[in-house]
């Protein structure tokens, strides 16, 4: 793991958000955290159930930002894929999954996943990675799953969505794909 690349999260200590990029997606980041994470999910496109691989909430969209919560399954199979119209920020929250992205060398070993930290959270609780519109990542949960957040930035003129709908890569399950399709569709 890069220490650079990989931010420990604290709520009390916000210190890892001077190690956020200055630009529009770092300062909504930043923003969020500072509003004391406000939750406003939108009734409009704000929940979404996928086959193969979980659940998904959108706790808080704002004109191209967005954050979202995801649920996802235990022994799924992320293939490499990425996410061609998103920019974001990911933050582990619980739950055991093994993640990969080469082109920023994160790298997150199977003995990290389940670990768990004195006060019974997950070790691996507010890890924060950066995924940039061309980083291919990939990965896989355990036999309880995982949650993080998928904190976000849209391309300009596109509708914000599920994350897992705007999905460039090997899809996880033929109902994965179709959902894809039909978004794609949808814009």
């Amino acid at each position: 793991m890069n220490g650079a690349d990989i931010m420990p999260f604290d709520g009390m200590r916000p210190s890892w958000r001077n190690q956020l990029k200055d630009d529009a997606l770092g300062r909504f980041v930043r923003s969020w955290f500072s509003a004391e994470r406000p939750m406003r999910p939108p009734q409009d496109n704000g929940l979404h159930f996928m086959d193969g691989l979980g659940a998904n909430l959108i706790l808080y969209r704002e004109g191209q930002f967005q954050v979202q919560l995801c649920l996802v399954q235990p022994n799924t199979v992320l293939p490499p894929h990425r996410h061609q119209n998103v920019e974001s920020y990911v933050v582990h929250l619980s739950g055991e999954v093994w993640f990969k992205c080469e082109s920023h060398g994160y790298f997150v070993p199977e003995h990290h996943i389940k670990m768990v930290a004195s006060d019974g959270t997950s070790a691996m609780r507010g890890f924060v990675f950066y995924l940039g519109t061309e980083d291919e990542h990939s990965g896989h949960t355990e036999e309880m799953g995982a949650s993080f957040l998928s904190i976000q930035k849209w391309r300009e003129g596109i509708k914000p969505t599920c994350i897992a709908r705007d999905w460039t890569g090997e899809q996880i399950s033929d109902a994965h794909g179709f959902d894809i399709l039909t978004s794609k569709a949808q814009k």
